[in-house]
């Protein structure tokens, strides 16, 4: 998912990373003779964290990518291989920041707009 000035898009999209950067595509089958990649981040601090389904445009097995003020939230097949994949994260890009705190507030904040 992509969130932009408040819009959300749930999209299928080819996502890759290494021991340097994570990498995402535009489509989920780029032509990579063609297409850069749409964001292209340093996996060194990045923060990540696994999403519970609280919010109704989250869905199973998400968590959160952020660095500075990009964020980005995936979803996976299944919860392992959201937790391969944060794993992954983790290993090459150096100890876990915790989003907890911010994450805590956000689901405060959005039981607030909904009125519960």
């Amino acid at each position: 998912e992509e969130t932009r000035l408040g819009r959300k898009s749930w999209k299928d999209k080819y996502v890759i990373a290494n021991d340097q950067t994570l990498k995402y595509f535009a489509t989920s089958s780029p032509d990579f003779t063609k297409e850069r990649p749409r964001k292209n981040l340093p996996v060194a601090g990045l923060m990540l964290s696994k999403l519970q389904k609280a919010y109704k445009h989250y869905r199973d097995h998400s968590f959160r990518v952020a660095s500075g003020e990009y964020e980005m939230i995936f979803s996976a097949k299944d919860d392992a291989e959201r937790d391969a994949w944060m794993a992954f994260l983790e290993r090459v890009g150096g100890s876990r920041k915790r989003m907890d705190t911010l994450i805590e507030e956000e689901v405060g904040k959005i039981k607030d707009e909904v009125g519960s």
